[in-house]
């Protein structure tokens, strides 16, 4: 009956078929443009800031693990990163981002969590986070590149604090192999603050981390 129908009706079989077509087609282009990646790395880090009333550089090592969850046109990315500093000081960064848009230029909307810890500085804060990323193919070995900018303004500071911004920027080389899900990541992420503390004092910082690491990475998207 259905098909003596469509007979009848040839607008009916040609949007059904449209239809099928397209429920077809969808899931497949989300599909191939899907990415699960897992990232650990190690990274010396250096800081400059203002600690009291000078300036002061610290330097040692910090690790970072990412969690990236991504389709066509959108995604999650969740990174943590911590480092160990002489003189007993400690910086942690929590961020969770919301992605929008293709790999090759995606919007990044999110917050981050800071905290110094140790007897020189201890402060925590919460800033909201947005900015631009880059992830693009070089050649077809399995080698892609990275780049990113990101701008963020504080949102909840602690007592004391009257202002916090921010500015990050990040770069980076990650290769998979081909057989395996496996990649290497080297890059270089930099990291630069402006706080001004009640009273009108300002107490910049800046940050930078060399990354180094590995991980696992599935999706169609991740062999490209």
């Amino acid at each position: 009956m259905i098909a003596r129908r469509s007979r009848r009706m040839p607008w009916l079989r040609r949007a059904s078929l449209a239809l099928a077509a397209l429920a077809g087609a969808v899931p497949a282009t989300v599909v191939a443009q899907a990415e699960f990646r897992v990232t650990a790395l190690s990274a010396p880090t250096v800081r400059n800031g203002v600690v009291g009333t000078a300036a002061q550089q610290f330097t040692g090592t910090g690790g970072t693990v990412e969690v990236l969850a991504r389709f066509a046109f959108g995604g999650l990315h969740v990174r943590s990163f911590g480092a160990d500093l002489d003189r007993g000081l400690g910086v942690a960064n929590l961020d969770a981002r919301v992605v929008l848009g293709p790999q090759w230029l995606s919007v990044e909307a999110g917050r981050t969590q800071r905290a110094l810890v140790g007897e020189l500085a201890s402060s925590q804060y919460t800033l909201n986070r947005v900015g631009l990323r880059s992830t693009f193919p070089l050649g077809g070995s399995g080698l892609r590149g990275m780049i990113g900018a990101w701008s963020m303004q504080g949102a909840t500071l602690p007592t004391g604090v009257r202002e916090a911004s921010g500015l990050e920027g990040e770069t980076a080389l990650l290769y998979r192999l081909r057989r395996l899900p496996v990649f290497v990541q080297v890059g270089y992420r930099a990291e630069s603050y402006a706080v001004t503390l009640n009273g009108n004092r300002s107490a910049p910082e800046e940050m930078g981390v060399l990354t180094l690491g590995d991980g696992f990475s599935f999706g169609p998207a991740a062999r490209r």
